[in-house]
């Protein structure tokens, strides 16, 4: 077995890295974007890959901007928060395409809200989004 220190992997194209194993079988790629925000008073962003900024839209509604539009809209995700919010309660939290139908290549949409009134929205203290 060897190990490979280097800074830099650089692609040969314009898609990411795809690691392989030993018979060239796929076996993974990497997020094209991750963050982790307070969604409550004040929005910011504890960490974060390939985000450019969130965009509050009012109480439990977010846009998070990609820093670099992805190529396709093709891409899928996950989220997760933990739980603590202003109002007191457990949220469900939605992420979706804006427009609810049709994936943006420029940003997602997040939205947290009362488990039993969707009308009832929620800021997020600890919010996390991964997009692949």
């Amino acid at each position: 077995m060897s190990t490979l220190s280097v800074g830099t992997v650089k692609s040969i194209s314009s898609a990411a890295p795809v690691f392989q194993n030993s018979s060239g079988t796929e076996q993974g790629r990497l997020a094209r974007a991750f963050v982790r925000f307070k969604g409550s008073g004040t929005i910011s962003i504890n960490s974060s890959f390939n985000i450019s900024s969130i965009s509050d839209l009012g109480q439990g509604d977010y846009n998070i901007n990609f820093e670099n539009n992805f190529a396709n809209a093709d891409y899928c995700f996950t989220s997760g928060h933990d739980g603590a919010v202003n109002t007191g309660h457990n949220p469900n939290m939605h992420v979706y395409w804006t427009n609810r139908n049709t994936p943006l290549t420029n940003l997602i949409h997040m939205r947290c809200y009362h488990p039993m009134d969707s009308a009832k929205r929620s800021d997020g203290s600890r919010l996390c989004v991964v997009i692949f």
